[in-house]
């Protein structure tokens, strides 16, 4: 006599599961082409500093959040 019978995972939410991944990929896909034409036309220096501002500004800000607490007691 069994006590405990087995449950069987259902197939189909991993089915659905894989088409969903499968749909977001292609759409980051579609996107990262799209920004890789726009990129391609700006100057390396010009991405350089850009990247180098949105660096500098949320790295300012995250310091500031962080010791924000501290020096206002």
């Amino acid at each position: 006599m069994k006590i405990f019978k087995r449950i069987k995972a259902p197939v189909v939410n991993d089915k659905i599961a894989r088409q969903v991944a499968s749909h977001i990929i292609k759409i980051q896909c579609r996107l990262a082409d799209c920004m890789n034409k726009r990129v391609k036309k700006v100057p390396g220096r010009i991405l350089l500093l850009a990247l180098l501002l949105f660096t500098v500004t949320f790295g300012g800000y995250c310091l500031y959040l962080i010791l924000n607490p501290f020096i206002n007691h």
